[in-house]
């Protein structure tokens, strides 16, 4: 891996778990002179809009910074040779529209891109895979240690009561296929404010969290004979209202979670792999998706250029669940709730509760 660019983000405030023993945090490299081109692009069969983020990691000082490509021309191309150009939304992230297109199961699409110098880069034929279905999500409550930041910025660890949710899920291929498992977190909470008059004003608030430690791969720690999984490790989250910066005037309220899981290919399920390679070998703390691992992109118009990140082509299915903890009785209420991504990352309603605080 000599000469290669090692590119990482410090991960959000809140899951800064990786491994119990991690408490240090990663200082990047990046060599001086190299700007390679950084791909973040996942795409699935789910109507939904997908993205296709471009950046170029730039040294500065003694770190680095992540610059959005703009104006890039960047389009899908299936094995027929049909092609869906993406729209840009923000700088260096791009976009379908789910109307326009959703890849369709068995056939092979590659990423094109085309920068503004004329720089031309495209991934490996990727084929979208059977999608796996998801039976149910459910769980218990445990006690496990949990590694976070204190007040004072000190990364230190404490056993906490959480959830420790598992989904059980099939697949109908013929093939053995391994998966990839991502979770939603979004926290209900309130806050009473007093001042009103004449009476007290009841604030409903929400955001949303993503409690994933490394990528969550399905034969990691778990041999899998046949394509039908129970009692799957999906993830933890700790009740602790600290843990989620609340004041002491709120107060959390409510739980939802939600999980999807993907269909990997040989690339895919290798990348992913490589990358939580690296995770565990640093000892560290940082965000796994930029890193000097390689994917499956490469520079058409000069070889020996680099470029990193993956070209993720998956089929993928997801169930969402509000989570009631009953620790008086030792056990945790699962019930069916609305899909998470119709839900804002974070928001707030006064005096009228949110159309999914059902519960």
């Amino acid at each position: 891996m000599s000469g290669k660019v090692q590119i990482f983000l410090i991960v959000s405030w809140l899951f800064l778990l990786l491994s119990s023993g991690c408490k240090e945090m990663y200082e990047p490299e990046l060599e001086a002179g190299q700007e390679p081109l950084v791909v973040d692009a996942h795409i699935t069969n789910l109507e939904e809009v997908c993205y296709v983020k471009l950046t170029k990691a730039v040294a500065y000082n003694e770190g680095f910074r992540k610059i959005g490509v703009i104006s890039a021309d960047v389009w899908l191309q299936d094995n027929e040779g049909s092609e869906y150009h993406l729209v840009e939304a923000t700088s260096g992230l791009y976009k379908t529209n789910p109307q326009d297109f959703i890849p369709s199961m068995g056939k092979a699409y590659q990423l094109h891109i085309r920068l503004q110098n004329g720089e031309t880069y495209e991934s490996t034929p990727q084929s979208l895979l059977p999608y796996p279905h998801l039976d149910s999500l459910y769980g218990n409550l445990l006690e496990k240690e949990f590694i976070y930041k204190d007040v004072w910025g000190k990364v230190v660890s404490k056993y906490e009561i959480g959830a420790s949710n598992v989904i059980d899920f099939s697949s109908s291929s013929d093939t053995l296929l391994q998966y990839r498992i991502a979770t939603t977190l979004l926290l209900g909470y309130t806050y009473i404010d007093n001042s009103t008059k004449p009476y007290p004003t009841v604030i409903y608030k929400w955001k949303k969290f993503y409690p994933d430690k490394t990528y969550n791969l399905t034969g990691e720690n778990t041999s899998i004979q046949t394509n039908h999984l129970t009692n799957y490790a999906a993830c933890f989250f700790p009740f602790n209202e600290y843990l989620y910066e609340l004041t002491s005037e709120e107060h959390s309220e409510l739980w939802f979670l939600q999980a999807r899981v993907y269909s990997l290919g040989k690339e895919a399920q290798n990348y992913y792999k490589q990358v939580n390679k690296q995770l565990s070998s640093s000892g560290a703390i940082f965000d796994p998706i930029s890193t000097q691992v390689e994917g499956n992109m490469y520079c058409t118009s000069d070889p020996e250029l680099q470029v990193l990140g993956f070209f993720d082509l998956s089929a993928c299915s997801k169930i969402s669940r509000w989570v009631k903890p009953l620790l008086s009785d030792n056990m945790i209420l699962y019930r069916p709730c609305m899909d998470l991504d119709s839900i804002d990352e974070f928001g707030l309603t006064i005096q009228e509760t949110p159309v999914f605080w059902k519960y």
